[in-house]
């Protein structure tokens, strides 16, 4: 699950919390559509925190309320939005470039270049040989 604009972050969690606990713990607030608890890839450990996604703002706010501070296995839980990393712009193409050139029109075109000084040289040198 990526944190979405309707994400919670869930810090401090226990490490002995499962994913279950975690939506049961947001279950009395609303409806829980999704959760996760973060994990060690290598490990499969827990991180100490993670997301829960409800259903209405409403609820959102009642949890936040209800559960930031709460005490769970001796750690104090902390309950905020989940902050959502902006996409990146996509790079803008210069006006009139819609299309680009492939490789082999831009060897032609190089080619052509070759060819045109080439025959300049050649009637140049023909002009001072005769």
């Amino acid at each position: 699950m990526k944190p979405s604009a309707e994400a919670l972050f869930v810090a401090n969690l226990p490490y002995t919390m499962t994913d279950t606990q975690l939506a049961d713990l947001f279950d009395p607030y609303g409806l829980v559509i999704s959760w996760r608890i973060a994990r060690d890839a290598a490990t499969g450990e827990s991180k100490g925190f993670g997301f829960v996604e409800l259903a209405t703002e409403k609820a959102r706010k009642k949890a936040i309320e209800a559960i930031s501070g709460k005490v769970i296995d001796g750690r104090t839980i902390e309950v905020r939005p989940a902050k959502v990393p902006p996409k990146p712009a996509k790079a803008a193409k210069p006006a009139g470039s819609r299309l680009t050139a492939s490789p082999v029109a831009t060897r032609a075109a190089a080619n052509r270049k070759v060819l045109v000084e080439y025959r300049k040289l050649s009637a140049s040198r023909f002009r001072t040989a005769s």
